[in-house]
């Protein structure tokens, strides 16, 4: 985005309330949680959450690789339920791998006085303390044949009993279960039951894997690196594009709690007053830099020397093509690509974009507008 010059005020002001909305439409926070949504994959798990928000009543699974962010996109779902109903919602997390099977039940329910030994009083398990908030069921694969029953009847009548009663308690809040485990194939080893998977699978919301999403590695970054700075009392650090560009070549099979552990460490290892991140902790960084980038990732500045055959066999195909769908000759689309990928590289600044391509600002300015791009 750019204004021109003499300037006007009526430009600036709408320019104004279109970043306003952008920034708006990439992230929602809640407290420490946030959702970056700069990519399209997470535009969509946004748009899905607040569709799902209004039907509190309908379950929500989501599903993800360990360290995509499933706990914090249940806290941002709980956020969008109850904002301006119940602000003192309580959000009741639950890991059902963490607890021992023989007390699963008993934890989730509730246990009456004297319904096993040593139960010498009534006790309220977490589905009560979750009662008009949302309870929120992570690593459901890992929940046992038995126990997936009585959930499946819990999600059905959105009642239970505790342990050892014949009290029937209704619950009114949101439940949203999770699982890095693909459920389906669960089913078919006959660990998962078949009839409690199609009752959650009504409402599905799936969190790509870290390297699918490249677009959100840059703001989680700083985001994290934000968020540290501030619980340490120091000013802001900036990151290097250089580091930026190693960051997107990283596979990250831990995903967004790796990134974030990453960077954790590497402010660690940062010296006082030091206005730049010491990128470190990184396994292998030898063999992530020596190795041949993706293509989506790859700095203008690091790319191998031209293959002349290479470049006409995917440069002009596309050259051809962006000329034709915006009325150019092929070298005015060809500088039209140099432009946008100049501008892609250098993370969408425009003055160092035109630094980099030997021009000045204003005749970017007048290029991005010829040639219709837009940043």
């Amino acid at each position: 985005r750019y204004l021109e010059k003499p300037l006007d005020l009526e430009s600036l002001d709408r320019l104004i309330g279109e970043v306003a909305q952008s920034v708006k439409s990439e992230r929602v926070q809640e407290g420490d949680d946030v959702l970056i949504s700069h990519s399209s994959q997470m535009r969509r798990v946004l748009e899905s959450l607040r569709m799902a928000a209004p039907h509190y009543r309908t379950a929500v699974l989501i599903t993800g690789e360990t360290g995509t962010g499933k706990e914090v996109t249940a806290r941002i779902l709980h956020t969008l339920t109850w904002k301006g109903k119940n602000q003192r919602a309580p959000f009741v997390p639950v890991n059902c791998a963490a607890i021992p099977a023989d007390l699963l039940e008993s934890e989730l329910f509730g246990a009456a006085e004297g319904s096993f030994t040593g139960a010498r009083r009534t006790r309220h398990g977490l589905v009560a303390m979750a009662n008009q908030g949302t309870l929120f069921l992570d690593e459901i694969g890992e929940m046992p044949l038995v126990l997936q029953a009585k959930l499946l009847r819990f999600l059905e009548t959105r009642e239970y009993r505790q342990l050892g009663s014949t009290t029937l308690h209704e619950f009114t809040g949101r439940i949203v279960l999770a699982s890095n485990r693909n459920l389906q194939e669960e089913v078919r080893q006959g660990r998962f039951r078949e009839d409690l998977y199609y009752r959650l699978n009504v409402l599905n919301i799936h969190l790509p894997p870290l390297r699918e999403r490249l677009e959100d590695i840059q703001p989680l970054a700083l985001h994290f690196l934000s968020t540290i700075c501030k619980e340490r009392g120091c000013a802001m650090l900036s990151i290097r594009p250089a580091d930026i560009n190693l960051l997107l070549r990283l596979p990250f099979p831990g995903n967004v709690r790796e990134l974030r552990n990453l960077i954790e460490a590497s402010f660690i290892h940062t010296p006082p007053h030091a206005t730049v991140l010491h990128l470190t902790g990184i396994p292998s960084a030898h063999s992530v830099l020596t190795s041949p980038p993706t293509p989506c990732s790859t700095p203008l500045a690091e790319t191998a020397p031209l293959d002349l055959d290479v470049a006409t066999e995917t440069f002009i195909p596309s050259a051809e093509a962006f000329a034709s769908a915006h009325n150019l000759t092929r070298l005015e689309a060809a500088e039209a690509l140099l432009i946008k990928a100049a501008i892609k590289h250098h993370f969408g600044n425009l003055v160092l974009t035109a630094r980099w391509l030997g021009i000045a600002r204003q005749s970017l300015y007048r290029k991005l507008r010829q040639f219709q791009i837009r940043t």
